[in-house]
């Protein structure tokens, strides 16, 4: 509003590409009819709904299923990835196993040895009759894209930018923030990491590899985003949506899976509602990592009451910011007084950058996916997470949380007296731009 009142035309210009409800409707829409007339591929992502959820976290699987038309699926075999390497290798393996199809979106693709190889198996299994298909983020990989694309194209992989340099005016501000790849409609990854080496060699992050039902939704989500980028798709639906695995369904050890889509133009966002739900239900204890701690209002106010009513409350992010985005450690610290005075633990993650997307609530329920847990990512950002309604998984994401833990300063009010009072005053400043960083 201050740009819009002091800069008039400027101003209206950039409100209009920075509104987080300003967004034509027209292609999703359109998707969504035509993939909705296709009877197979409906009930498949559809099955179950929310029965499959357990009966305590029913709201929240209801909130998902009826923002992300995804319902929780059953039969599952789920691999929580906190190694880049591990990722890097599973990743190449199942690549090189395809037969059928390779879908892959990215919101930031790298440009070094681990993206090459990545780029150069894409080229080799298009060659070998495998169909290939690559969305990216057009502003996130402006430099990269250009220099792969004519070496995919030439490989045989269809290649996509979300944005159109002609569509800036009206998605400039709204960012295509999912990692999903799908491999044959039978193994999917997603998650917090992209193509890099920052993620294969560097960073913690945490990632998803998965076979079962919810691999359907993930390929529901990047049919969609083929679809509203332009991309040719084929009539017949069900091929890319092959009937469940029964003995996997069976399994004993299978997680219930749950894939929730958000996107600029949803009301109520269902992320953010799950985030709430979650910390409502809650009994004993709700621990989240995120690179960035920007809450919207909402959830700012009900992760403080969920502490002062005796919910044990912890927030990871890390210690060292990315080089890229360092102004946000100070906006993450203007939260801090008012959380630790409502009871919730801080903690800071020492070493390398942490970028892990995650939460567990109670040995319950667990996420890990794509949103940051900040107002661009809950309001304006193209994203995916994963929520597992299983004890095993949760248990381990507990586990996972708690080494991670071990590796990190606890923050309290004394280290937070000794701020100066220009960092504090910063602080103030950049709160006040929170809902678009």
């Amino acid at each position: 509003m201050i740009t819009l009142i002091l800069l008039l035309v400027l101003g209206l210009i950039a409100w209009l590409n920075l509104h987080p409800h300003w967004r034509p409707e027209i292609l999703d829409a359109r998707f969504k009819t035509d993939f909705a007339s296709g009877t197979g591929p409906e009930v498949r992502l559809r099955i179950e709904g929310s029965r499959e959820a357990p009966e305590q976290y029913r709201g929240i699987a209801d909130i998902a299923a009826g923002a992300s038309g995804t319902g929780v699926t059953p039969g599952n075999r789920v691999e929580v990835i906190t190694d880049g390497a591990r990722k890097y290798n599973l990743l190449m393996h199942d690549l090189a196993a395809a037969r059928e199809t390779i879908h892959m979106e990215y919101f930031l693709f790298g440009f070094d040895k681990g993206s090459r190889d990545v780029v150069n198996m894409l080229v080799k299994k298009a060659a070998e009759g495998v169909k290939v298909r690559f969305i990216s983020d057009n502003l996130m990989n402006f430099p990269t894209y250009y220099r792969y694309r004519h070496v995919l194209k030439k490989g045989g992989v269809e290649v996509l930018r979300f944005t159109k340099p002609w569509e800036l005016l009206h998605r400039f501000n709204f960012r295509n923030h999912r990692k999903i790849v799908v491999i044959d409609s039978r193994v999917a990854y997603t998650g917090g990491m992209n193509i890099s080496d920052c993620y294969f060699l560097r960073w913690r992050d945490t990632h998803l590899r998965i076979e079962g039902g919810a691999v359907a939704q993930l390929q529901y989500l990047f049919l969609n985003s083929w679809h509203t980028s332009g991309g040719r798709l084929p009539k017949d639906w069900n091929t890319f949506f092959p009937l469940p695995d029964e003995g996997l369904v069976a399994a004993p050890d299978s997680c219930r899976v749950q894939i929730v889509a958000d996107e600029p133009g949803l009301s109520p966002h269902p992320i953010e509602e799950c985030y709430m739900k979650t910390l409502e239900l809650s009994k004993e204890y709700f621990f989240l990592q995120s690179p960035y701690f920007v809450p919207t209002k909402r959830l700012l106010e009900r992760i403080k009451e969920a502490a002062r009513s005796g919910l044990d409350v912890r927030v990871m992010v890390p210690a060292k910011p990315e080089k890229i985005t360092a102004f946000m450690k100070p906006l993450h610290k203007s939260y801090y007084r008012e959380c630790l005075l409502a009871g919730i633990r801080l903690f800071e993650k020492r070493g390398e950058f942490m970028h892990s997307k995650t939460f567990v609530a109670d040995d319950t329920i667990s996420c890990i996916g794509s949103s940051n847990f900040d107002c661009r990512s809950l309001l304006m950002a193209y994203e995916a997470n994963a929520l597992m309604y299983d004890r095993q998984t949760a248990l381990l994401n507990r586990q996972i949380f708690l080494v991670d833990q071990q590796d990190c300063t606890e923050v309290t009010l004394g280290q937070l007296e000794s701020v100066p009072w220009w960092d504090r005053l910063w602080q103030r400043v950049l709160r006040l731009f929170a809902s678009m960083l």
